[in-house]
């Protein structure tokens, strides 16, 4: 008894949900001010009062097909044609349909779909077409709920409906509200957002932008300035703003250097391999347990992405390289320059994070970090002297 009402009002919120989030989306896309609500779902004006975009948004659960005999089609049609005696529009004005069903195939309709081929424009005669299959329909009344739409459209003068239809655009088969937030979060990434914080940012930049909606609602209209989104959005991005970098191991334990030793990791073979002392060796092996240690634990705290990291090893490998074809060029001892690469990475190379220099002994491990991986190496040709040494040992 319940089932047919609850679905009714239950379809409503979502066609309102749905129209919200365009809305928020044609923001963000457009950077510019819209109103909902108003003479259309989603409307913006220019400064001189002329309307540049017209939308209406049309939302369903059910599979279905638009064609020039649809009920929501002749709703959008009612609706524009009553544009012309209301307001001013633009030579670039578009007047767009969104709408999660699909254009039928064959459709007059097809023509003007965002989805059809190469995506050109509609000619004079895919305008004419649609123009006089609306025409026929009109005419036809074959569905007497939409005889208001069907007069309105009649209402036209020919010039009118040339000029309407030109501007028609159908974005169909649009993802429905329970996949939409695939959207927003498409572009909360846009906005520099850690990739660990999108799903956070979107609910609080939503749940603020429905808000803000219903409340502009209540008291009638809902005008949406664009730099009021752009300062939640600034706002949003302080309060996730992730905790400073505290370092934690910068005093951190360390293996002894025998036992480093006995592993025979490649960071420490990359520097045996220059004949380097018991003191570098050590100086090594503390960076490299302490930059572990501190990377390990700003990830585990949540403070620091894999994302970031991958980003942080990347610039710094970008810098040795760099360092590594000025120190290479001329001649030279293989070793000295293989000390000479490795000195100037160290001393040249910073890594930043959120635009922060990283604690020296982060920094230097990480390359040894890096060195231990073959990514980055001091030698010359430290890729295959390391493999004459494994070789050795084995």
């Amino acid at each position: 008894m319940t089932s047919h009402v609850d679905h009714k009002a239950g379809g409503s919120l979502a066609g309102f949900m749905w129209q919200v989030h365009r809305a928020l989306i044609f923001v963000l896309d457009n950077r510019t001010s819209a109103a909902l609500e108003a003479s259309d779902d989603i409307v913006s004006f220019n400064d001189a009062n002329e309307l540049t975009a017209s939308i209406q948004a049309k939302h369903s659960f059910t599979n279905s097909t638009l064609t020039t005999a649809s009920v929501e089609f002749w709703k959008t049609i009612r609706v524009w044609s009553e544009y012309p005696a209301r307001t001013q529009w633009t030579p670039e004005t578009k007047l767009t349909l969104l709408t999660t069903s699909k254009v039928a195939a064959g459709s007059t309709i097809e023509p003007f779909a965002e989805t059809s081929a190469a995506l050109k424009a509609p000619t004079d005669k895919d305008i004419c077409g649609l123009i006089e299959n609306l025409g026929q329909v009109a005419k036809a009344r074959k569905n007497e709920r939409l005889k208001p739409c069907y007069e309105a459209w009649e209402s036209l003068t020919d010039a009118q409906r040339q000029d309407m239809v030109r501007r028609i655009r159908v974005c169909d088969a649009q993802l429905r509200l329970t996949d939409a937030t695939s959207e927003i979060e498409h572009r909360v990434r846009r906005l520099y957002v850690r990739p660990e914080r999108v799903v956070a940012f979107r609910q609080e930049l939503i749940g603020w932008f429905v808000s803000h909606v219903l409340d502009q609602l209540r008291v009638g209209g809902c005008t949406i300035e664009h730099d009021l989104v752009g300062g939640k959005i600034a706002e949003i991005h302080d309060k996730l703003r992730p905790a400073p970098l505290i370092s934690r191991y910068n005093t951190g334990p360390f293996p002894e250097l025998s036992e480093e030793v006995a592993k025979d990791p490649a960071y420490i073979r990359q520097l045996a391999i220059l004949n380097a002392t018991d003191e570098d060796l050590l100086a090594a092996v503390r960076n490299y347990h302490r930059a572990s240690a501190e990377r390990y634990g700003w990830r585990q705290a949540g403070l620091l992405g894999d994302a970031e990291l991958d980003a942080l090893d990347a610039d710094l490998e970008n810098q040795w390289s760099m360092v590594r074809r000025k120190c290479l060029r001329g001649g030279g001892d293989p070793v000295e320059k293989g000390w000479q690469i490795h000195n100037e990475s160290l001393q040249q190379c910073r890594g930043l994070i959120r635009s922060e220099q990283l604690p020296s002994h982060v920094n230097y491990g990480s390359l040894y970090i890096l060195s231990d991986a073959m990514i980055v190496g001091w030698h010359p040709n430290f890729e295959n002297e390391l493999k004459k040494t494994k070789a050795r040992v084995a």
